[in-house]
């Protein structure tokens, strides 16, 4: 929930390797001002995860770009935490700079990921990154200070109230919107404006393991085709990632060591589905990662909207 000119933001960036990073934040102030940064800094996180960048440097480079506003500005600081989830191996990789710890609540109870956080966005500081492993059906709630913080009470008491809350949640109900509504009845109506997400990572329906797949990429990277050919396999690993185990090792052949002629290529960009058997062998432009999927005989989903 936010109001037309809010401070707090928010985004959801699936990634090239398959994961999904999450960001919650919250602009210093109200109004338009607040709102106009809330939107750069989207569109700043958007960019450097497109980029490739990891959440450490994602967020080293927006205490840079807050850094640099004119001599008469004055300072710009932000909160915000950001994971980074591999649906695959449930490892969850976290990044706190002022924000409130985000909750994670499993079958056996609730718990403060990360209390301690890093300074504020726009202060230098070396960022620190958190892993862990998600257990099945675990539920991660991220969310802004205006769900909890209410004149005449301790922010320490309201934390321990909204763990409370996540501790009655059950699978069926552990959402965002649950969450809120909840918190919201607790606590009372909220001065500021108020963001929950929640990430959940449910469990298999079926024990039958995903199929493998393994891809090869030749290319050479001064040649565009090769970058674009490389940049739709990762998004078709990506697409595919709930239904088969995709891996790809990218093997440019601009290095002296790579032997060629034993991967029977003869031009580059191509692209090899090593398995399962028969090997298939895609060679030359690519227009679309439909068209990639089509020629290495592999189902694709369609696009999320």
């Amino acid at each position: 929930m936010a109001g037309d000119a809010a401070g707090d933001f928010h985004d959801v960036i699936d990634l090239r390797d398959g994961c999904t990073a999450i960001v919650v934040g919250d602009a210093p102030g109200f109004g338009p001002r607040a709102a106009a940064i809330a939107d750069q800094l989207r569109a700043e996180i958007r960019q450097a995860f497109n980029a490739g960048h990891d959440p450490v440097k994602v967020f080293e480079g927006l205490d840079g770009m807050l850094g640099r506003g004119e001599p008469r500005d004055e300072p710009i600081i932000a909160t915000a935490t950001c994971v980074v989830i591999d649906p695959a191996s449930r490892e969850v990789r976290l990044v706190n700079a002022g924000h409130l710890p985000p909750l994670l609540a499993t079958t056996s109870g609730v718990e403060v990921v990360d209390g301690h956080a890093d300074p504020l966005l726009g202060i230098a500081a070396k960022r620190r990154l958190h892993t862990r492993r998600l257990q099945q059906d675990a539920t991660l709630f991220l969310y802004t200070d205006g769900l909890v913080e209410r004149r005449g009470r301790s922010l320490d008491d309201s934390l321990r109230g909204l763990a409370e809350l996540c501790a009655e949640l059950t699978s069926g109900t552990a959402w965002a919107s649950e969450l809120a509504r909840r918190a919201l009845e607790r606590f009372g109506e909220p001065a500021d404006d108020v963001t929950v997400l929640s990430a959940r990572i449910t469990a298999s329906r079926s024990s039958t393991p995903m199929t493998p797949v393994r891809l090869r990429v030749y290319v050479d990277r001064r040649d565009l085709r090769s970058t674009h050919t490389e940049s739709l396999v990762r998004e078709l690993a990506g697409r595919l990632r709930t239904l088969l185990d995709v891996r790809f090792e990218v093997v440019d052949v601009a290095d002296r060591d790579v032997d060629v002629t034993g991967g029977g290529v003869m031009a580059t960009p191509t692209v090899v589905r090593v398995s399962p058997a028969p090997l298939v062998r895609v060679v030359g432009n690519l227009t679309s990662v439909t068209e990639l999927a089509t020629l290495l005989q592999l189902p694709l989903p369609p696009a999320e909207n």
